[in-house]
């Protein structure tokens, strides 16, 4: 296969890993809406443990190195509890 056939196809799996994220993070407003109204605090340490042990596991399962997959979903989830935090205060 051709270096620029290559380029193109890693191209699209990270527009399609961007156009992922954004549908994760369109949850933002609906996952703050509902704390909210269960008075559930925004950080959940046991729910976040459960989150990052499946993550461990696909990561397992599908050969990818565990750390690499830990650390994106720690910048992911970072930003997941930024944006449910601004949302709260400005509601």
């Amino acid at each position: 296969m051709e270096l620029e056939i290559i380029r193109k196809n890693i191209q699209e799996i990270d527009t399609e890993i961007i156009e992922l994220i954004s549908k994760r993070l369109a949850f933002i407003p609906i996952i703050s809406q509902t704390k909210r109204a269960k008075k559930i605090t925004t950080f959940q340490a046991e729910r976040e443990k459960q989150m990052y042990q499946r993550y461990w596991n696909l990561a397992v399962k599908h050969k990818i190195n565990p750390e690499l997959i830990r650390q994106v979903f720690d910048l992911i989830m970072t930003e997941s509890r930024k944006l449910q935090l601004e949302l709260l205060n400005d509601e």
